[in-house]
């Protein structure tokens, strides 16, 4: 696949600084099938620290939904590869659970389960249900208590 050459994908990411909310918003749409492809995700991994820290500063566009597609750009990023975010990127994301925004705070809660309680999440059997339910509030619980 040419297209995911560097030379080309330079252009999508330079667009990510675009003055334009629209052209943003448009760029992180046609992103986040890529990163969700798990035959191209590989390819990905130049732009993907290239241009990681300016789709976080994203997660807090002054336009809404350019910030939801960011957040959910990165849960895509995570799913693919969860050592590209640092920890400080993935704290500024945690905030945003609290948006007043419906639709950013929504995003924010998907990313801070695939981040954080995913791992918690294993096949169920009837003997294990509680265990696994008492760590995932405990999880939640210790979010809850450091993020105030």
């Amino acid at each position: 696949m040419v297209f995911l050459d560097d030379i080309y994908l330079k252009y999508i990411g330079w667009t990510l600084y675009d003055k334009v909310g629209d052209c943003r918003l448009r760029c992180l749409l046609a992103l986040i099938p890529l990163f969700q492809t798990t035959d191209l995700v590989g390819k990905l991994e130049l732009f993907t620290n290239r241009f990681k820290d300016r789709i976080v500063q994203m997660t807090v566009d002054c336009e809404y939904e350019v910030a939801v597609q960011a957040i959910k750009l990165l849960t895509a990023i995570l799913k693919f590869n969860e050592r590209i975010l640092e920890d400080k990127d993935c704290e500024n994301i945690y905030e945003l659970v609290y948006h007043s925004h419906r639709q950013v705070a929504q995003a924010a809660g998907e990313f801070l389960n695939q981040k954080l309680f995913h791992k918690a999440e294993q096949p169920l059997t009837s003997s294990k249900k509680r265990s696994q339910n008492t760590a995932f509030m405990h999880l939640l619980v210790q979010f809850f208590i450091e993020s105030e």
